[in-house]
């Protein structure tokens, strides 16, 4: 006798095949939003790449184009008109605020394909750009508005408060993202950095006044139960020191090297009239380890100290004019005067020293480009032997009369020492026949 299935048993059994079909589609769904989440990293990663290149090229970054021109528009996917604003024409950025400009990726001025306005799930990324580095030989400007990156920890500017692009994508649940035809989604979602990303509400509607700051955190590959609370944004971004290629790497004096910023306090500065400086010598003397030459456990490459440079960037492309008074690679003591442009009285002014690039063999100082026209004499009397030189670009040398030691100990490097009190004991500078001596000759006495 053939015995059939209870009704029990047939319960257990879809029950079971039930449960393998469930892990099936939960894996199935795991790889596919895996499969999605990679694409659209990819994706972003070639418009960086792009943006790279583009700076290269033109010597600053594309404004964004408009989020919502739709795809049967010819305005799809253009840059916004006048770089600098990237407002105020047609097409145009959708937001701005504190110097900064929002919208979609620019696709025609980066030629690329207009799929790459999207990411996997379909969506427009967002493309954030600091509008002062948008117009023509702008990626060094005199001033800057960037864009600021927070973590998951929510402390501003926990990942950047200089970035000069970010590139949004809202992820899986598209909360914020602009479709094809120029609408924003609306996912319902309630999570406060999504929020920040699309700088809207809970609908989608866009907030009154637009932040330039962004949440990079891990995002949920998998979006179970409610996509309401979950974060699955996707956020990049570069600082302006990061937009270099290989080829440029001449250019920097930083590559492969050390940089250490130097901050001058404006507290310090135009006590007397409240007035900035202008190409003001800044001495910068003392005794670092770090720059010592790595034969003797510092960091510094040429023996004569020629990879030792200042910048006025963090990048260290912008070579501010500086003299070498004197180096001593064993102990690391040094004695340097730059060239600072200005000298804020009102903010702190910062520059970059730089060393440890091995690329940098040839002498980058320039005694004459440090001290101006103004100077009409500057002698350091660092010498051990020979007359004092003159740094400025007129060139005159002091003659020494009497008993004078070269080499003795300074306030910082060498100085010269008088012997007595004697008038017999002096340093003098003939007339130079230009004028540019008001005295006509003279003498420096100890």
């Amino acid at each position: 006798m053939r015995r059939g299935f209870t009704l029990i048993e047939i319960s257990v059994v879809i029950s079971i095949i039930a449960l393998v079909l469930y892990g099936s589609m939960t894996t199935l769904v795991v790889s596919v939003q895996q499969a999605q989440y990679n694409s659209t990293v990819a994706t972003m990663d070639a418009i960086e790449k792009a943006l790279l290149n583009y700076s290269v090229a033109f010597g600053r970054i594309p404004c964004p184009s408009s989020l919502t021109t739709t795809i049967t528009s010819p305005n799809y996917g253009v840059e916004a008109a006048n770089p600098g604003s990237c407002t105020g024409g047609s097409p145009a950025a959708n937001s701005t605020g504190s110097g900064v400009a929002e919208g979609g990726v620019p696709v025609r001025a980066l030629r690329l394909p207009d799929s790459f306005m999207y990411d996997a799930w379909g969506h427009c990324f967002r493309y954030a750009v600091n509008t002062t580095y948008t117009p023509t030989s702008a990626l060094t400007p005199t001033s800057t508005s960037d864009i600021t990156i927070n973590d998951a920890s929510g402390v501003s500017g926990s990942r950047s408060t200089a970035a000069i692009y970010a590139i949004i994508s809202h992820g899986a649940n598209g909360h914020g993202g602009y479709s094809s035809g120029g609408v924003i989604f609306n996912a319902g979602s309630t999570n406060a950095d999504e929020l920040t990303n699309c700088n809207c509400d809970h609908t989608g509607a866009p907030n009154g006044s637009y932040v330039p700051t962004y949440v990079q955190r891990a995002p949920m590959i998998t979006t179970v139960g409610s996509p309401h609370t979950g974060f699955d944004d996707i956020v990049t971004y570069k600082e302006a020191w990061q937009m270099t290629t290989p080829n440029e790497a001449t250019n920097s004096f930083l590559v492969n090297g050390y940089s250490r910023s130097i901050t001058i306090d404006h507290t310090k500065v135009g006590t007397v009239n409240n007035t900035d400086q202008t190409n003001f010598p800044l001495l910068f003397a003392g005794t670092y380890n770090y720059l010592r030459t790595t034969g003797n456990g510092g960091n510094v490459i040429n023996a004569s100290g020629y990879d030792i440079t200042f910048t006025s960037d963090a990048a260290g492309k912008t070579l501010l004019p500086f003299e070498r008074e004197s180096y001593n690679a064993s102990t690391g003591a040094v004695v340097f005067w730059i060239n600072v442009p200005t000298v804020s009285h009102t903010t702190n002014t910062v520059i970059y020293l730089n060393y440890g690039n091995s690329s940098t063999s040839t002498d980058q100082s320039s005694k004459a480009a440090t001290w101006n026209a103004n100077y009409k004499g500057v002698w350091h009397l660092g010498e051990t032997s020979g007359n004092p030189a003159d740094s400025t670009s007129y060139g005159l040398a002091l003659a020494k009369t009497g008993a004078i030691t070269q080499g003795a100990a300074g306030v910082f490097g060498n100085a010269y020492s008088f012997s007595g009190s004697s008038t017999s004991h002096y340093m003098s500078v003939a007339d130079p026949g230009d004028h540019h001596l008001s005295f006509g000759g003279g003498q420096l006495l100890n």
